[in-house]
């Protein structure tokens, strides 16, 4: 990142109130990387990296501030945002979100990371019941 960039991004903001969505043709599992000094995830917002295997979010910076992402000064995360990161395929595993900020974070939303467990057949009539 260049200095000039990172200027920006310390006067930036992030206003998400629609869907954002990343799934792979490929069934890797998709990735969201949201980062300014301001991320508000409004009511109604779904950020959604689901799919055959969860995918991984980081909003305002990376597993407990770990990683490459800007970290973000403030993220708010308001009531009725959906942050989702669930598998879709049989034996999937749900994926992972990081919500990261150096200042506050406000969170009054919902996260999923949901995995699937493989079906099983079951008798319908075990030996020794009649």
């Amino acid at each position: 990142m260049s200095a000039a960039t990172g200027e920006m991004l310390t006067r930036s903001a992030v206003n998400q109130d629609g869907i954002v969505r990343a799934s792979s043709l490929a069934d890797a599992p998709g990735a969201i990387r949201i980062t300014a000094r301001d991320v508000n995830l409004g009511t109604g917002s779904l950020t959604d990296a689901s799919g055959m295997q969860g995918g991984t979010i980081e909003i305002g910076g990376g597993w407990q501030g770990s990683g490459t992402l800007a970290h973000a000064t403030n993220v708010s995360i308001a009531h009725g945002a959906a942050v989702r990161v669930d598998a879709t395929a049989d034996g999937g595993a749900g994926g992972t979100v990081a919500v990261w900020s150096d200042g506050e974070t406000r969170f009054a939303g919902e996260i999923t990371a949901r995995g699937r467990a493989r079906a099983r057949a079951v008798p319908s009539r075990p030996r020794g019941i009649t």
